[in-house]
């Protein structure tokens, strides 16, 4: 801290000895309006004397005002390049003290082409010109214009070609038709630039006060009036492409106590100068409290507050750490400088930090109490809701006003409505069963009935059938009558028989390998006449089925397949697995059928072939719905194919 504080110091003073110190109501902002500010010493003379003439040149002038002073302003407009923005630098002030009388310094420079000098008589718009422009107490305007050099006396060395660049500014009364005044002294030399760049247009002079205020010429000096006005620059070249600054406008100090304390101090401890004599209680000369507070959030919350005072309390018992510095300035009483670093040394994200976590602390808290009560009543729910289902009743909700209350009442007119819909159900399966029971019954008297009629009607005809037969031997259509009298009742006991079984449980279904069923009963066909092919896998094809029935199944097929397949051709038999079931087709090359369902029906059969009842494809499809499953009989084009489709769980 205590090499901050030296740094701070030395910052502070300028290249001429003076400090910003001296002045630190106008010294300390980085950025304000052009006003006139105070100096201990003027800065104004003439460029061109006659004591310098013989060896004056253009070329060696040289001339910058104090930087405390200088304001550099981003004009509105362009300079006559047209390109980058304009940039003015201004400084206006006044020695308090000033044995020459009260006058208002001031210092201009600008960028320009070369300047075009106003003749005398001639138009202001054919010439180069600059506007001084004073709100405040008084508003006016001044007009400077660029003239030749006065006449100096000749000697030897002097040339007019030396003074080129250097020209005497002539002020005017832009509100009173022009007319010049001498109260406004002041010269101007351009700082020629390359060809790409513009010159620089340097003025210096002074203005009588007496000019600005006439009747402010008593009291302390510069005056509140003189120290009020904010002053604007308009420059008008001969281009008439204007460029400047209003009054009010704020422009950027080539150096201030802001700028040497952001740049001296990075700690951002507080900094104070105060006159060496004086007390505990007197006010300091400088202080950097007001830059601090620039620095603070402008919108300081209770949050903020709450966090800065949880800092300080955390660090109220240390100590604070400062430095301190004799200062000593010429024409000024000694000074103490002095940096304290603020209590508070933990950083302000730091305390905002500890602030967050006390919030989120409290934040938990409230939650759980807030789950824990939720737990309570959902418990209290739970029990009420248990107590209702093994058939308590709510009767403590019936007149309970509270959120439990109406859930319980809820739960309760769910749980009746609920009942009744089961009772409503257990009813209506009740009674389909019972109708499922009656219908079952129904149908098996019949079949017991029909059962006891076909085997009545068999045992009365077979006796006198077989009388008819041995009669008619001599009679061959009586007897082809009488003997499909006899292939019909063979045929009725059959299917009695076939209808019995499948009543009585006799087929069995199971989950078993298929593919394994086929390819074992396509090996024991080697020793029957005729060419089988089978297409499958050996195993691995689930289904269900009985195997003792499925045998029977596949031989009532085949025994259909070789009255009609075409001869020296094969029947082929495939099992595959399908999405949903498991196929298992017969294919034969033959003649189409000309009714693929009437096939099935009970008692159908070739008329033009003898000796069969027409019960094989009859049984099969009997035996397969026993089995869940499916068979179908399809014309293709070069023959017929049966399709067994059996379920695969």
């Amino acid at each position: 801290m205590r090499g901050e504080l030296s740094q701070f110091l030395l910052a502070t003073r300028e290249p001429d000895g003076s400090s910003l110190l001296e002045n630190p109501e106008d010294f300390t902002r980085a950025s304000r309006p052009a006003q006139v500010v105070s100096v201990r010493r003027p800065f104004f003379s003439y460029f061109l004397t006659k004591a310098n003439a013989r060896t004056l040149r253009t070329d060696d002038l040289h001339f910058d005002p104090p930087r405390a002073c200088t304001l550099s302003f981003l004009s509105e407009g362009q300079a006559d390049d047209g390109v980058a923005p304009s940039y003015i630098d201004a400084c206006f002030a006044a020695v308090p003290s000033d044995p020459s009388g009260r006058y208002i310094y001031f210092a201009i420079r600008y960028p320009s082409k070369p300047i075009q000098r106003h003749q005398q008589g001639a138009p202001f718009d054919s010439s180069d010109r600059l506007y001084l422009k004073f709100s405040g107490t008084r508003e006016f305007q001044l007009v400077l214009t660029y003239q030749r050099v006065p006449p100096v006396r000749a000697t030897r060395n002097n040339s007019s070609d030396r003074f080129e660049d250097l020209h005497e500014v002539a002020a005017y009364l832009a509100d009173d038709a022009g007319r010049s005044t001498r109260l406004l002294n002041a010269q101007a030399y351009e700082r020629r630039g390359n060809e790409r760049d513009l010159n620089k247009v340097t003025i210096l002079g002074r203005i009588d006060s007496s000019l600005l205020l006439p009747e402010e010429r008593n009291g302390k000096w510069p005056t509140a009036g003189i120290r009020q006005m904010k002053i604007g620059i308009e420059v008008i070249p001969a281009s008439g492409k204007r460029f400047g600054f209003n009054p009010g406008a704020e422009g950027t100090a080539a150096v201030s106590l802001e700028q040497v304390y952001r740049l001296s101090v990075p700690s951002r401890a507080t900094v104070t100068v105060a006159t060496r004599d004086a007390g505990p209680k007197d006010a300091p000369i400088w202080t950097s409290t007001s830059l601090l507070a620039q620095d603070a959030p402008t919108n300081r919350g209770l949050f903020q507050s709450f966090a800065d005072r949880i800092a300080r309390l955390i660090v109220a018992r240390v100590d604070q750490v400062e430095s301190r510095q004799e200062h000593h300035l010429t024409g000024m009483p000694p000074m103490l400088a002095r940096v304290a670093e603020d209590q508070v040394i933990i950083p302000d994200i730091a305390a905002r930090s500890l602030a967050w976590q006390f919030a989120a602390l409290v934040a938990i808290f409230a939650l759980i109490a807030v789950l824990w009560g939720g737990y309570q009543k959902l418990e209290q729910l739970t029990r009420a809701s248990y107590a209702a289902w093994k058939g308590g009743v709510f009767d403590k909700y019936a007149d309970s006003t509270d959120q439990i209350g109406t859930i319980g009442r809820v739960i309760y007119l769910l749980r009746k409505h609920d009942q009744e819909r089961m009772r409503r159900h257990l009813r209506r399966v009740e009674r389909e069963a019972k109708q499922k029971e009656d219908a079952l019954r129904q149908e098996q008297e019949i079949l017991e009935f029909r059962k006891g009629m076909l085997e009545a009607v068999g045992h009365e005809i077979r006796s006198p059938l077989a009388s008819l037969l041995a009669a008619t031997h001599e009679n061959p259509n009586l007897r082809r009558n009488v003997e499909r009298m006899d292939r019909a009742i063979s045929s009725l006991n059959a299917a009695t028989s076939i209808e019995e079984m499948l009543l009585s449980g006799g087929v069995s279904p199971q989950l078993d390998d298929l593919a394994a069923f086929m390819h074992a009963y396509l090996d024991s066909l080697a020793c029957r006449p005729g060419e089988f092919v089978g297409y499958g896998d050996e195993s691995g094809l689930m289904a269900v089925f009985d195997d003792v029935t499925m045998a029977q199944v596949v031989d009532n097929l085949l025994s259909n397949a070789e009255r009609y397949v075409l001869p020296n051709t094969p029947i082929e038999i495939s099992w595959e697995s399908q999405p949903d079931c498991a196929v298992v087709t017969f294919f034969n090359q033959g003649p189409h059928i000309p009714d693929c369902d009437e096939i099935f029906k009970f008692g159908h059969t070739d008329q033009k072939r003898n000796g069969h009842l027409g019960l094989g494809l009859y049984a099969s499809r009997l035996y397969l719905k026993a089995m869940r499953g499916l068979i179908k009989a399809e014309n293709r084009p070069n023959g017929v194919a049966f399709i067994i489709q059996l379920a695969k769980a």
